[in-house]
């Protein structure tokens, strides 16, 4: 894959450092894209946009800030979009804009926002479809957790602190830039969450927040050394959102690397690195069961399902079970993004009650299909180069059927003229 993002969270993730590590990798047009599209929100008039460049330990970065109208009158004129700020300023930062833990602070106005209140917003602004159902997505988990947290129904959960305009202007600012790349896949490392209390709008809290830990669940994650709260809320809603898997940084090549900065002091560097580059890893994943109790019909619909969700490959091999039963061994090959799609539809239409899997990696020769025309019907040509030469090719099947009925000859004779015609 060409255009995939790495999440390189060492200190954790929230909102702004990631609307923040996007932008450092579109540079201008991205941030004139997103401020065209917040716009078309209707709570425009009761936010401004700062995007700021920062230094952290010397690095660069880029400081995106959401400030309300409450905080303008009381902080002053806003600060242009190209300011820059250094660690000596970092003081008169905390004074009159938001920091890091923005998810557990009131807005002035419009703090109590339910769930419908918040996609009406979304849904009536002009951004994408696709970056609405991100952006409604992401609050819907946000409120299932909330609800769970509170014992009470989603729809009467009201979103105190990631409903404030800053909190869904960062959803929603990830929504956009998020569609806007258009990234073929999103891998994050394991999620930092720290450690101690923090104090939110229902009093002194332990580190994760309880909607984060929530929000965390089946992703990689750790406590570390570092006091204070890494990962927000909105941070966690966004990295499992859209991470297609959590893993180290291996075989990766970077193309272009993103700063997003933080606002509070950690005892380690506060940003959110990414990188955007080509995964030259291949590696997939075998998901396999042993099932003697269905039927044919049975194990042939479960295996169009697969295909249908993005199975590379499902074939069946026939096994001796325990008390001399015949049975068959499904084996599935897929991607990692279509992992969990996979054990689901495993589960769901097979009667078996469990499965396992392990992670192989293959390797593929480099490949283009191309269409030819025979006798007045289209015809694909599989082309496959090992280290750019040229070394096989094969006719789709369901091509070749058509000029065997067309022309009413064998398979052996029709692959024979084509090869004549193309390959030599």
């Amino acid at each position: 894959m060409d255009k995939v993002l790495y999440l390189d969270s060492f200190s954790g993730v929230s909102g702004d450092k990631f609307v923040g590590a996007l932008l450092s990798l579109g540079g201008k047009p991205s941030e004139e894209y997103l401020k065209t599209k917040l716009q078309t929100l209707s709570i425009i008039d009761e936010f401004e946009v700062n995007i700021l460049n920062k230094k952290i330990s010397g690095i660069e970065c880029l400081k995106f800030d959401v400030i309300t109208k409450d905080e303008c009158k009381n902080a002053g004129a806003y600060a242009p979009s190209e300011t820059k700020l250094d660690d000596n300023k970092e003081a008169h930062m905390r004074r009159h804009h938001k920091t890091d833990d923005r998810d557990h602070k009131h807005s002035r106005s419009h703090s109590h926002r339910g769930l419908s209140e918040i996609n009406d917003i979304i849904l009536k602004s002009s951004i994408s479809d696709r970056a609405k159902k991100y952006a409604t997505d992401i609050f819907r988990i946000i409120g299932e957790a909330e609800a769970k947290v509170h014992d009470a129904d989603i729809e009467s959960v009201h979103f105190h602190e990631v409903g404030a305009v800053d909190s869904i202007v960062d959803i929603v600012s990830a929504s956009i830039l998020v569609d806007y790349f258009d990234f073929e896949e999103i891998i994050s490392s394991p999620i930092p969450l720290g450690k101690g209390f923090i104090r939110a709008a229902h009093g002194v809290l332990p580190v994760p927040a309880p909607a984060t830990a929530l929000l965390i669940a089946n992703v990689p994650a750790y406590a570390g050394e570092v006091e204070g709260e890494l990962t927000t809320p909105t941070g966690a809603a966004l990295v499992k959102y859209f991470s297609d898997r959590f893993e180290e940084l291996n075989n990766f090549e970077i193309t272009k690397v993103g700063y997003g900065a933080g606002t509070k002091d950690f005892a380690i560097p506060n940003f959110l690195r990414v990188y955007l580059g080509k995964n030259n890893s291949s590696k997939i994943t075998v998901v396999e069961t042993n099932i003697d109790d269905s039927i044919p019909e049975e194990l042939g619909y479960l295996s169009e399902k697969l295909f249908e969700i993005g199975a590379l490959d499902v074939y069946q091999t026939p096994i001796y079970m325990k008390k001399g039963r015949i049975g068959v061994k499904l084996s599935v090959i897929t991607e990692r993004a279509s992992l969990e799609k996979v054990e689901e539809a495993i589960l769901k239409y097979s009667p078996t009650f469990g499965l396992r899997k392990y992670n192989v990696e293959r390797k593929i020769l480099d490949r283009e299909i191309r269409t030819v025309d025979f006798n007045g019907e289209v015809v694909r040509i599989k082309d496959g180069r090992y280290k750019g030469v040229p070394v096989k090719s094969s006719f789709e099947y369901e091509d070749v059927k058509k000029l065997m009925t067309k022309m009413n000859k064998s398979y052996n004779e029709i692959i024979g003229l084509l090869a004549r015609e193309f390959l030599i």
